[in-house]
């Protein structure tokens, strides 16, 4: 395989031409701010021409429509995460208030207070847990001022003070070692089954990463991570099979889900607000492309045609 050299913005925009991507001269200011291989490498699939021999776009595409593209996932992942940071607080805050409630507050990482384990893997899974949470705090004493505090003045640390240093993945992974009737408890604090709950919780946290290092959001799709088909799915009417929901199961209509489950729902809540910024942005892309279907778009993030109504 040949080795990849470094290419010039001009020569950039020569080799797009040449394959018969329409670039006007303003393209290279763009590439100037942003990063080529994010650009054109992340979002030109759904441009290309398929039928084609080698690499070719679409006949009449254009460079701002690939742009438009990735702007709009830009902009959704702005969405995305300034709930998913709002939902993490609230679930770490009731995680620890329950847990403290029953373990207390000092002491509380004894393999005792977790569920009961039924082989070496699963053993071996909480102590994983157990030993990543010890770790953070030796690894955050001495750099966050609440850490420090506790450990200095009274050599523990609260769980109710750690969650704040703890990713939500992290979290994630307490919550799925916790006994069932401690799991129940939290669920119940949200109004959700536990084991909904459960796969909620493991599909946010990765979809909360994705935004944060700003990743490829709109066609993303977990392969390990599908969402339990419950209340939810059943009041939107999305057709199940096997079990599992057609769409709104492992993809950003999955997120979606979740986010109404957790955000307010008044007329004037958080989540109408949400679904009103996502529909804006997708009016938008929808005026900027002209190559590629809006409908496709939406497939892609597993967004039924009528998702604004349901």
């Amino acid at each position: 395989m040949a080795n990849k050299v470094f290419k010039s913005h001009n020569s950039q925009l020569r080799i797009l031409r040449s394959r018969g991507l329409i670039v006007k001269s303003s393209a290279k200011k763009i590439l100037e701010a942003e990063n080529y291989y994010n650009v054109i490498n992340g979002y030109k699939d759904l441009f290309l021409d398929r039928t084609a021999a080698s690499e070719t776009y679409k006949n009449g595409a254009e460079f701002t429509e690939i742009f438009a593209l990735y702007e709009f996932d830009r902009e959704l992942r702005f969405i995305f995460l300034k709930r998913l940071l709002k939902i993490e607080n609230q679930i770490k805050s009731v995680i620890a208030y329950k847990f403290s409630e029953k373990y207390g507050h000092d002491n509380y990482l004894k393999l005792v207070n977790f569920d009961s384990y039924r082989n070496d893997r699963e053993l071996s899974a909480r102590m994983e847990v157990i030993s990543t949470f010890q770790r953070k705090i030796s690894e955050q004493s001495g750099k966050h001022n609440a850490v420090t505090h506790y450990v200095k003045e009274y050599g523990y640390v609260p769980l109710w003070v750690l969650v704040n240093v703890l990713e939500f993945g992290k979290i994630s992974k307490f919550f799925g070692i916790l006994k069932l009737q401690d799991r129940q408890a939290v669920a119940r604090e949200f109004g959700i089954q536990e084991n909904a709950f459960k796969s909620y919780l493991k599909l946010m946290s990765v979809f909360r990463n994705v935004c944060a290092h700003d990743e490829r959001l709109y066609n993303s799709k977990l392969s390990s991570i599908e969402i339990v088909a419950g209340p939810i799915h059943r009041r939107l009417a999305i057709p199940v099979a096997n079990g599992k929901p057609i769409y709104g199961n492992n993809d950003l209509f999955a997120l979606l889900i979740c986010l109404k489950e957790f955000l307010p729902n008044r007329t004037r809540g958080e989540f109408p607000e949400t679904v009103k910024q996502i529909d804006k942005e997708i009016d938008k892309l929808q005026n900027n492309i002209h190559t590629v279907n809006i409908n496709d778009i939406l497939l892609m993030m597993g967004f039924p045609a009528n998702w604004k109504t349901i």
